[in-house]
């Protein structure tokens, strides 16, 4: 049985640190990689580095796609949680000096999410490398959970 979920089972479903899978456009080409993610409520948010494909991409073509999902076992009772994007992505650029500026806050933030507890100076030391948040802007965004 197929159920659409409210939105406030999708914010506690994104609350939760899931791995996303990011669809963007390599000259035509799905190009999908794994991402740690948080939303917000309005707009996703994915930390990457300035030099990834990711981010060329981006900068090339703004429409991509993201989805979130979960699969509980076992298979033969189906059992799938999904929120599924379609988005318009900008690429914003992290200053690389650690200091109180929001996008490097952002970015930590979503680090905390996967990494836990990992030590402030861990985390400043990852800030070296030039980085990037993209804000995707969901323009259609469904979510499910299928039950068999």
């Amino acid at each position: 049985m197929r159920s659409k979920l409210s939105r406030e089972e999708i914010r506690a479903f994104l609350s939760q640190p899931l791995v996303a899978r990011l669809a963007t456009s390599d000259k035509g080409w799905p190009h999908v990689t794994s991402v740690w993610f948080e939303y917000d409520g309005e707009n996703f948010w994915v930390p990457i580095q300035a030099s990834t494909k990711k981010a060329t991409e981006v900068k090339n073509d703004k429409r991509v796609g993201l989805i979130v999902d979960t699969f509980v076992e076992p298979i033969s009772k189906f059992n799938i949680t999904q929120v599924v994007v379609k988005g318009e992505a900008e690429l914003i650029k992290v200053p690389k000096e650690y200091g109180p500026d929001s996008l490097q806050k952002q970015t930590m933030k979503i680090w905390h999410r996967y990494l836990g507890d990992e030590p402030e100076e861990a985390l400043k030391k990852r800030m070296k490398i030039e980085r990037c948040l993209v804000k995707i802007k969901p323009v259609k965004m469904y979510a499910i959970k299928d039950k068999w």
